[in-house]
Formats: structure tokens, C-alpha cells, sequence
């Protein structure tokens, strides 16, 4: 009796165990998958809240984008209706407004949006010269900024043999270009109707004009009061500032 008694003991208190094993087990089972779908929630969570922060960001963009105009704290460069940069030169005949060409001239137009930068007045700013309807000359300068000295590069669709005293192309009407060939402040805009072949292609090129309207104003220089001493030069200089 004794022997049963003690195996039958040993027996329950082995059962007792392995049954308390197997509830730790389960318990053990139970809680890993607990925080394993935790996990899984908060991961999806944060998911969200990462691409509804992004969306609202793209949204903002977006909306600034298109707003823009009503934005006092969005700024850009002038430009035309085609995206291009522009140089508007006020002046008191009128607003000469000229199309960048950084194709022509890179270091040219980086020189033009550096004055535009300064705040300085542009005090240097002024047309000199007004020569038999072809030619407006003036001078876009101001204090503390280094002038241009890089001549434009020949541009690959003209064909010219001698390409190292190519500054640009044959200049056309509403070209703006510097003057005596070299690299500025000096300038000159091309008002002649034929394209200036005897010009070669001597000057570096870095703007346009290509609305009437300010063609309107180059041509009215032509009408002030001027005088002939080897060139022909404006009786009062006209001088302008940039925008």
C-alpha cells in the first residue's frame, strides 16, 4: 500500500507539474502573440500617420505652387509669359523689357541677375548714345559689383571658320549685346531692320527684346534731342534702374 501510495503521489504531483508547464506555456504563447499584433498595430499607425503627413505636405506644395501670385513670401525671378528670364530697364520714356539669354552667354546673364540682387540703386545705369535709328547705347553698372569680362562663345549652329573671334551670332534686331566687342558694363541694343552682317560676330550677345511695346520705347530714344561729335550722343544722358 505504501508503494501505490507513493507512486500515486509522485504520479499526481508529475502531473500537477507538467500541467502547470503547459499553462505557462500557453500563457507564454498567448502573450508572444499579443505583442507581436501590437506590434503589427503600431507599425501600421505610424504607416499612416508618415504618408498623411507626406500627403499633406505634397498638398501645401501644391497649393503654394498654384498660389503663388497671393503669397507675399514666395518669390521668383522676372519672367516672361514663356518662362523666360527677364531684365526690365526703367526708364522715363517707358519700361525696356529684355529676355535673358544665358544660351548665348552664361557669365553675361549671372552678371545681370547679380545687380538685380543688390539693392544699391543703380546710380551707373544710363543711356549715352542714340545712333541713326540702329543703334541705343548706355551703361549697366553698379557700385561694388565687378563688370562681366567673359566673352560669349561662338554658338554651334553658325557656320564661321573662325571660331576663336566668335563671340555670338549675327546680330538681329532687339539683340543685346556688349559693346566694342568686349565684355561690358557697355551695352548696346541692335535696332537695325537687317541683320548687322558687318558686325561679324564680334559681340557677345546676352538678351533679347521681342514685344513691341518695348521696341516702341527703344525707338522713342531716337526722337530726343542728340548731337554729333564722331558718334552721335543723347543731348542729356537718360538714365534708367533694373527690376
Amino acid at each position: 500500500m505504501r508503494d501505490r501510495t507513493g507512486i500515486t503521489r509522485r504520479s499526481l504531483r508529475e502531473a500537477k507539474s507538467s500541467q502547470k508547464r503547459c499553462i505557462s506555456k500557453i500563457v507564454v504563447f498567448i502573450l508572444a502573440i499579443s505583442f507581436f499584433s501590437l506590434t503589427i498595430l503600431y507599425f501600421q499607425s505610424f504607416i499612416a500617420l508618415l504618408a498623411q503627413g507626406y500627403g499633406d505636405a505634397a498638398s501645401n506644395e501644391i497649393q503654394r505652387g498654384g498660389d503663388h501670385k497671393d503669397d507675399p513670401s514666395w518669390t521668383t525671378p522676372d519672367m516672361d509669359s514663356h518662362g523666360n528670364d527677364v531684365v526690365t530697364l526703367v526708364t522715363s520714356q517707358g519700361d525696356i523689357v529684355i529676355q535673358l539669354r544665358p544660351d548665348l552667354s552664361p557669365e553675361s546673364v549671372q552678371y545681370i541677375k547679380s545687380l538685380l540682387d543688390s539693392t544699391l540703386p543703380c546710380k551707373r545705369c544710363r543711356f549715352y548714345r542714340a545712333e541713326q535709328r540702329g543703334i541705343l547705347q548706355g551703361v549697366i553698372k553698379k557700385e561694388g559689383i565687378m563688370p562681366n569680362e567673359v566673352l560669349g562663345k561662338c554658338p554651334p549652329d553658325e557656320n564661321v571658320q573662325d571660331v576663336q573671334n566668335c563671340h555670338g551670332p549675327l546680330m538681329t534686331k532687339g539683340m543685346v549685346g556688349w559693346a566694342a566687342g568686349e565684355g561690358g558694363p557697355d551695352f548696346f541694343i541692335d535696332n537695325y531692320p537687317a541683320v548687322a552682317e558687318w558686325w561679324g560676330h564680334d559681340h557677345t550677345v546676352w538678351g533679347e527684346i521681342v514685344d513691341e511695346e518695348s521696341f516702341k520705347v527703344v525707338d522713342s530714344f531716337f526722337d530726343l534731342p542728340r548731337h554729333r561729335d564722331g558718334l552721335t550722343y543723347l543731348d542729356e544722358d537718360v538714365f534708367f534702374d533694373l527690376k
